[in-house]
């Protein structure tokens, strides 16, 4: 079969169905994307068509009416000095990828400027002197100092020294090509996924989800409280996943869930310090795939790039309203699809986070 091309028609024929190929009818279909899909995130929860329940907040009730939150998902109430919440677990199907960190090595060995004093228009008069990469720069007289430092943390794998080089640039592109492939630097174990769901900006957090990698799994754990009488106890919690780990992930995660945990734990007189390499897959994805999505939401991208859509998810703006519902009558059913929707919301996080390693999509 033909090279398929965005946007253009191609001839499919029917071979099996015709006892002539040559003679078989053509079907007509548009190729609407060049990428291949992936196979679908796994469904999460009792993969609920939620379509079928619109907005309508008594619709879920009515589905979910005398059913314990205890019997339905599977979990464990867990106290802290902070207080008690509902710990939900689950393990996935999803690989790390596997990383090419020779590959990672050379992108940023190619980054002139990366090195204090060397901008754009520094970097094209030092590779016409034949200053192609930063090693190059250990005989020159002036970069010379700065270059064999930090080849030695790119040299030693050493991750974290590396992205603490590249966030102190404020001139140097941190969402680009090399500033994700210091990712490649830090190990299964190092990262944790989080993704807040609250009351609205600034305001309590009621779910935390959490992912990460063990025994070669993927686990995504969520931290609900039950009311706002328990927010303390999910944030005091955070702690553990925290320690142990060195490399955060999140869905624009620099704007709001970061600056919401902090100011919230801050408000709780809970400390709890992220000085982790923070790798918002936000800025990433919109530069690398510019121009191919509509918008850069996180389920536009995880249907558009993942080839998974969900059915029927509550949309942000109702999660506040959907909460208060659940604290109001205690009925789950306008909590669950909220569960649900985070769940899917740290799947995706770090699907499209595997999808740019093995793609080595160049932005």
């Amino acid at each position: 079969m033909g090279k398929l091309v965005k946007g253009k028609k191609v001839i499919k024929v029917g071979r099996k169905t015709a006892k002539n190929p040559r003679q078989a009818k053509p079907k007509i279909v548009t190729v609407k994307k060049i990428t291949k899909k992936k196979s679908p995130a796994p469904s999460t929860l009792k993969s609920i068509d939620y379509s079928k329940f619109g907005y309508d907040e008594r619709k879920y009730q009515k589905h979910f009416k005398g059913i314990k939150l205890e019997k339905y998902l599977f979990g464990q109430e867990v106290k802290n000095k902070e207080g008690s919440f509902y710990l939900i677990t689950n393990t996935e199907q999803i690989d790390f990828p596997v990383v090419n960190k020779e590959s990672a090595k050379n992108k940023l060995y190619a980054e002139l400027t990366l090195i204090d004093g060397i901008a754009k228009l520094k970097e094209k008069e030092l590779k016409t002197f034949g200053y192609k990469k930063i090693e190059d720069l250990l005989s020159h007289h002036k970069f010379q100092f700065k270059a064999k430092e930090l080849l030695s943390f790119i040299d030693n794998h050493d991750g974290h020294s590396i992205h603490k080089w590249v966030r102190r640039r404020n001139d140097y592109p941190k969402y680009n090509t090399a500033g994700f492939s210091v990712s490649s630097f830090f190990n299964p174990e190092d990262f944790i996924v989080i993704d807040l769901e609250t009351l609205g900006f600034n305001s309590p957090a009621f779910l935390i989800g959490i992912g990460y990698m063990r025994d070669g799994k993927f686990n995504v754990d969520q931290l609900l409280a039950r009311d706002l009488d328990e927010e303390g106890a999910i944030f005091f919690h955070l702690k553990d996943y925290l320690k142990g780990k060195n490399a955060l992930l999140t869905y624009n995660g620099a704007s709001f869930d970061v600056p919401l945990i902090k100011s919230r734990a801050n408000s709780l007189g809970i400390d709890l310090l992220i000085d982790h390499a923070h790798f918002d897959m936000y800025y990433f994805c919109k530069r690398a795939f510019d121009g191919v999505c509509y918008d850069y939401k996180l389920k536009t991208l995880e249907s558009e790039i993942l080839g998974h859509h969900r059915r029927g998810d509550v949309p942000g703006f109702l999660v506040p309203s959907f909460y208060s519902a659940y604290m109001s009558t205690g009925n789950i059913g306008t909590v669950i699809p909220i569960i649900d929707h985070n769940k899917q919301d740290i799947i995706t996080t770090f699907k499209l986070f595997e999808y740019l390693h093995l793609k080595e999509v160049s932005f």
